[in-house]
This record gives C-alpha cells, sequence and structure tokens, in this order.
C-alpha cells in the first residue's frame, strides 16, 4: 500500500511538468504561428532551447535553489556533500564539447522522429506531454538501470567521478553513455512524433 501511495507525488510532478510544458507550447504556438521552420531552423531551436535550459535551470539550482535554506527545505534540495571533491570545471573545450555533442544529438533526432502537425489543442498538448514525459522517464529508467550492471557499468563510470548532486554532472558522461541516452532520448519522440512547439517546450 506504502508502495501504491508513493507512486501519487510522481503522477503529481508528471502533470504539473506537462501543464507548465503545455503553457509554453501555446506561446511558441502564438509566435511561430504563420513562419514556416525549416529542417535546420528546427535543429538549431531544438539545441539551443537544450542548451539554454541545461545551464539556465543548472545556474538557478546551484546558486537560488540550494544557496536558500528555506527553499532548499521545502523542494528536498540535497545540498549537502556526500563526498569532498573540486566541483565540475566548466572549461572551454568542456562546453564546447558538449554543445557539439547535443547539436549532434539534435540532429539525429529530429532527422530520425517524425514530424506530426497536430491542431493546437490543450488538452491534445497536455496528453502528448503527459505520454512523453512518461516514456521518457521510463525509458531512462531502464537505460539508467540497465548502466549499473556489471557489464556495462564501465561505460558509466566516468559519470560516477563526482558524488554531489550537482545539477550539471548529468552531462559528466562518457561518449557511449552519451549515445545511450540519445536514444532513449530518440525513442518517446519516435513514437509520439514531434512538432517543434512541442519539441521546444
Amino acid at each position: 500500500m506504502q508502495k501504491f501511495l508513493s507512486f501519487f507525488p510522481s503522477i503529481e510532478f508528471y502533470l504539473k511538468v506537462a501543464i507548465v510544458c503545455t503553457i509554453f507550447q501555446q506561446i511558441f504556438a502564438y509566435f511561430w504561428a504563420d513562419i514556416q521552420i525549416t529542417l535546420i531552423s528546427q535543429i538549431i531551436l531544438y539545441w539551443a532551447m537544450g542548451s539554454l535550459s541545461f545551464y539556465g535551470i543548472g545556474f538557478l539550482i546551484e546558486n537560488g535553489i540550494k544557496t536558500n535554506p528555506i527553499i532548499a527545505k521545502k523542494l528536498k534540495a540535497r545540498v549537502v556533500k556526500v563526498k569532498e571533491q573540486p566541483f565540475p570545471k566548466f572549461t572551454f573545450k568542456g562546453v564546447v564539447l558538449g554543445e557539439i555533442k547535443s547539436l549532434v544529438a539534435a540532429s539525429i533526432i529530429l532527422c530520425l522522429a517524425p514530424e506530426v502537425h497536430r491542431e493546437n489543442s490543450l488538452i491534445l498538448n497536455l496528453g502528448w506531454f503527459l505520454m512523453r514525459i512518461f516514456c521518457a522517464d521510463f525509458c531512462f529508467y531502464i537505460s539508467h538501470r540497465l548502466l549499473h550492471r556489471k557489464s556495462l557499468l564501465k561505460i558509466h563510470l566516468k559519470h560516477h567521478e563526482f558524488r554531489d548532486s550537482s545539477s550539471f554532472v548529468a552531462g559528466h558522461k562518457s561518449l557511449l553513455e552519451y549515445v545511450i541516452t540519445t536514444l532513449t532520448d530518440i525513442l518517446p519522440i519516435f513514437i509520439f512524433g514531434y512538432d517543434i512547439t512541442q519539441i521546444c517546450a
């Protein structure tokens, strides 16, 4: 019964994220309504939105949430370091390589996934986001669980060089793991298709 009840906060989280994404999608759809967006432009938009979110949300968590004890406690953010070690540094080379990998991943995803032009319906978009988030989370769980198996752990060890729960450690992984997580990202988009306003949201 406890396991069943502990599932509800996850559903609430999925729902909140889906609602926020639906609002953003409506904003994008309003501004891009009369604009023809080529595949190259879609790739650049998807890559730019992904990079802005990664760094923007990361800095918000690290410098906003974790440094404010009231917010950190309310959001249950872990701020205590698990093991003393230097924070991963943002080197120019590291950021550039990360952005190149992100651009390649965005290109692969949008070239393989089917583009679907859905009517701009709030309910339809909310349903798409709920399915997309649930499916993506499930795929991530499966791939992450597999990466912790003895036979595949070597691929995942680079990620575990850092014990702190930093937002930016998510990007600290081997190239092979990056490929696996990109494939994980492709699957839900490939199943449900994408509209550029949805994928950017």
